[in-house]
């Protein structure tokens, strides 16, 4: 997928690949974390400045309702898809039911 001379950075470090076994191709595994908040923060604001500037595009999106997750969790095991997967949540909250919230307390990843 890279062309030959090509950068390949791999964002985690969750099935990171020995850097020797990819010819022609430099590649980097990295973790967000290991950057620190401040560094984060200058990051992902130098992303929005290319977002903002054309240079950098959104990936496509293909969009299911939370409650077809597991049609969408079948489509995605397939691996033909391009971009991401978005659950999106009803647009009213059953007052019997339970919500999972996740994240959203510290930092990037926190």
């Amino acid at each position: 997928l890279t062309a030959d001379g090509g950068r390949f950075l791999e964002m985690g470090k969750t099935d990171v690949r020995d850097p020797r076994s990819i010819d022609r191709v430099t590649y980097r595994a990295f973790d967000l974390g290991e950057a620190g908040p401040a560094r984060n923060r200058e990051l992902l604001g130098e992303l929005l400045d290319l977002f903002a500037q054309g240079a950098l595009r959104p990936l496509p999106l293909k969009v299911w309702d939370v409650r077809r997750a597991r049609e969408a969790f079948r489509f995605m095991s397939q691996a033909k898809h391009i971009g991401k997967i978005v659950l999106t949540m009803p647009p009213r909250w059953n007052p019997e039911g339970t919500v999972l919230i996740t994240g959203g307390t510290g930092a990037l990843g926190g």
